[in-house]
């Protein structure tokens, strides 16, 4: 992910570049820097795992509800078995539309491999920052983030 950021070329002392990383600083260097940052991917990431978690949790209390009340009823056996029947038909014709793997319609694996993937690359951007902070003031060989960045 591309963000804004000022460049320091080594042979022009006191010089420094801007590298746009967003539509609105290519266009105006002086306007407010558009990026979406890691940090702020992973709170949205969170945010929405939460949300998607909230969702599920009804769900599947509002099921357990409806097959509890269907077990008490006379024909319950009957209605489960038939409402199995029509699962099986639906995931099948699903799947014969090369649409298998839609159920659930929330994938919460996805959705937390994401939150991990973005503060695996939240934690590396820091990493990174400290080196960048480490050559700024010029004891990089000392750096101890250094050896993060090699593994």
């Amino acid at each position: 992910m591309k963000t804004c950021h000022w460049y320091e070329p080594a042979d022009e002392p006191g010089a420094r570049l801007l590298i746009p990383g967003c539509a609105a600083r290519a266009v105006d260097p002086d306007d407010d820097c558009a990026c979406t940052h890691t940090a702020d991917e992973v709170a949205r990431l969170r945010e929405e795992l939460e949300q998607a978690e909230q969702i599920q949790r009804c769900a599947s209390a509002a099921l357990d509800d409806l097959t509890g009340a269907v077990v008490e009823h006379a024909d319950g056996r009957q209605i489960l078995a038939r409402a199995s029947a029509i699962r099986r038909a639906r995931l099948a014709e699903l799947a014969g539309h090369g649409a298998a793997g839609l159920e659930p319609d929330i994938d919460l694996a996805d959705l937390r491999r994401r939150a991990e993937q973005a503060e695996a690359a939240l934690a590396r951007i820091r990493a990174l920052h400290r080196v960048h902070q480490c050559a700024v003031d010029g004891h990089l060989g000392t750096c101890p983030t250094a050896e993060i960045l090699d593994s």
